[in-house]
């Protein structure tokens, strides 16, 4: 049978060992976000670049039938990869929530609790990722767009970033709502 002070040192070590997980996959997820945020502009900016540059429509005979097959191409993938993104930043959303909990069950002063704020309720690394992301996507719409329909292809592309530049914010804000009242709600108990 295990004394009270046993007891005690076994549940300090279990909150250090889940709090250093906590920190390691909350990273992991991060850094893995940033590689693929600064990626995929890069990537899809020099490839419509490329598909509109004279010298490469010369030199390949590039017809203007086959930038609609390109266009929904590189926007199924950006919007794949959009996805994939939300997940992540829910993820994120939800190990910053855990970590502050065990935070305060450990009485430290870490990186969750003193979570900055976002700047004017709007800028953070979400709506930072909503902008890049539905920026790649709207010059992808563009490109499948521009060779059929080219007299609303800058609208359209224009609505699909305002759309997904919102549907981001909004995203952000369900998630963080749902997770602070989950939080605050099923474990007022750990302090």
């Amino acid at each position: 049978m295990m004394s009270d002070e046993q007891n005690t040192e076994q549940t300090k070590e279990e909150l250090k060992t889940a709090y250093a997980e906590v920190c390691q996959s909350y990273h992991l997820i991060d850094d893995f976000r940033a590689k693929l945020l600064g990626f995929l502009p890069l990537v899809s900016g020099t490839g419509i670049f490329l598909l509109f540059s004279d010298t490469f429509i010369k030199n390949t005979n590039l017809s203007s039938k086959y930038l609609p097959v390109i266009g929904i191409f590189g926007s199924v993938v950006t919007l794949g990869l959009l996805f994939y993104e939300l997940r992540g930043i829910q993820r994120c959303i939800r190990l910053r929530f855990v970590g502050e909990k065990l935070e305060e069950s450990m009485h430290l002063q870490g990186q969750f609790k003193h979570w900055p704020h976002s700047i004017g309720r709007f800028i953070n690394e979400p709506i930072a990722a909503g902008i890049i992301y539905s920026m790649v996507l709207a010059a992808w719409v563009y490109v499948a767009l521009i060779s059929s329909w080219p007299s609303v292809a800058v609208w359209v592309a224009v609505a699909v970033f305002l759309i997904g530049l919102i549907g981001a914010w909004y995203f952000y804000h369900y998630v963080t709502h749902k997770e602070e009242k989950k939080w605050h709600q099923v474990l007022p108990h750990i302090k």
